[in-house]
């Protein structure tokens, strides 16, 4: 995204009433201008939260740059790829990156603003390890974990990541069994599937040990995805296949809440948070999961 997109797109959501701007996707602190973009969003009186594999940050010079420009109210989550030279590299090809982000982890962990938290994905290629994972990461910092799980992303193209609501429930009452019985602390995990698929002993078991959220942004219809080209998704993991398009469906911050107030947006926003199972409307459990995300049941 350029900055000139950027700037735009930031002042449509500050006029819609957005405080907090989140930085994600195609690792952010690379991006030409991203101090100029930190600067930016704390113009418009916004907070950041920053998306990152922190790889950057175990660079000294670039690494101090970002921090010295976030605010004591900003956010820096830490994405863990891995825990090990070898598991690092083979993910992105680059075996000095792990020992960069273990170093950057220590230097965020050593300074009290902006607060820092770390994040690991749970799939059906680590479930069988996840203790064991979750153990590495502790030695490698003692920072707030964040657990979610692996979601299909559609594109123009198609989509990956799909599973069955019958194996994504086992992937989850899996994960709760590890997370019931581990020994590992200050661990929190976004559980995004209908209570409905999930195993009620399982997951009273987790509860004692950590937090569990549900939901998200957009079945809570409470925020605004943009893509690189200032056009609208309704989710992250809906690349290129925007609802919106910037210069087409709206040009200026009053033209752009027009068209979220408008019916083409309704209808769009109605249609992918419809509940996927008839008895889903007198589940008890619904104001909590929200029948889980949408994405599973394309």
């Amino acid at each position: 995204m350029s900055l000139d997109v950027a700037k735009q797109c930031i002042e449509f959501a500050q006029r819609c009433g957005v405080s907090r701007v989140v930085l994600i996707g195609g690792e952010p602190t690379l991006h030409s201008e991203i101090l100029s973009v930190i600067d930016l969003i704390h113009s418009y009186g916004m907070k950041i939260a920053l998306v990152t594999n922190g790889v950057c940050f175990g660079v000294e010079k670039h690494g101090s740059k970002i921090l010295e420009r976030l605010d004591y109210d900003d956010s820096i989550n830490v994405s863990i790829k891995g825990v090990s030279r070898n598991e690092y590299g083979a993910l992105c090809s680059d075996l000095g990156a792990f020992d960069r982000v273990v170093k950057g982890l220590s230097i965020l962990g050593a300074i009290t603003a902006p607060r820092t938290s770390i994040s690991y994905v749970v799939s059906e290629n680590n479930i069988e390890v996840l203790e064991e994972t979750l153990l590495s990461i502790r030695e490698m910092t003692d920072l707030p974990l964040g657990l979610s799980f692996c979601g299909p992303c559609f594109d123009k193209d198609g989509f990956e990541g799909k599973m069955s609501i019958q194996d994504r429930s086992e992937l989850v009452n899996m994960c709760l069994n590890v997370l019931g019985n581990t020994s590992v602390k200050d661990i929190s995990l976004h559980l995004n599937l209908s209570m409905c698929k999930v195993n009620a002993f399982e997951l009273g078991k987790a509860l004692e040990r950590c937090n569990i959220h549900t939901g998200c942004h957009v079945l809570n219809n409470s925020g605004i995805v943009f893509d690189t080209n200032g056009d609208l998704l309704l989710c992250n993991h809906l690349v290129g296949m925007p609802i919106g398009r910037f210069g087409e469906d709206y040009r200026t911050a009053d033209s752009f809440q027009n068209y979220l107030d408008s019916q083409a947006y309704s209808d769009a926003w109605s249609a992918f948070t419809r509940l996927p199972f008839n008895d889903c409307e007198g589940c008890d459990s619904l104001l909590i999961c929200g029948g889980g995300c949408p994405l599973h049941f394309f």
